[in-house]
Formats: C-alpha cells, structure tokens, sequence
C-alpha cells in the first residue's frame, strides 16, 4: 500500500514523502497512530496544498533575507 507520511517518526520516513509499505503496517501503525495518509486523490491533493504552502513560506523568507 503506498502511504504519504504525515509526520516524521523515524530516520527512514520523511516528511511528505510518499512510500510503499505492507498493508498490515500502513493500517495497523502508520495510519492508526497518524503518521501516514492512504495514497488517493484526497490525500495527493492535500501533499499539493501543503507542498505549496511550504514554498511559499520558503519565498518569503528569501526575500526577507535578501532585503
């Protein structure tokens, strides 16, 4: 099942990135406990939203330095 992580909890699994695990291990840990979202429109959707929010942030923080 691929899996989008919502919050980092390990070495292994990054933030936003999206990852192939067991089903076993995405619905009884990952998605139980909130670390990971199921991959599908709704949650690719929410990774782009949340993806542009950061650039955005990122931009504005560049230019504050720049200035």
């Amino acid at each position: 099942m691929k899996v989008i992580i919502i919050k980092e909890f390990n070495k292994d699994y990054k933030l936003n990135q999206v990852v192939e695990v067991s089903d076993g291990y995405a619905k009884n840990f990952l998605i139980k406990n909130g670390y990971a979202l199921p991959v599908n429109k709704t949650t690719t959707l929410f990774l782009e939203k949340r993806m542009k929010k950061k650039t955005i942030k990122l931009n504005k923080k560049l230019k504050k330095r720049s200035n």
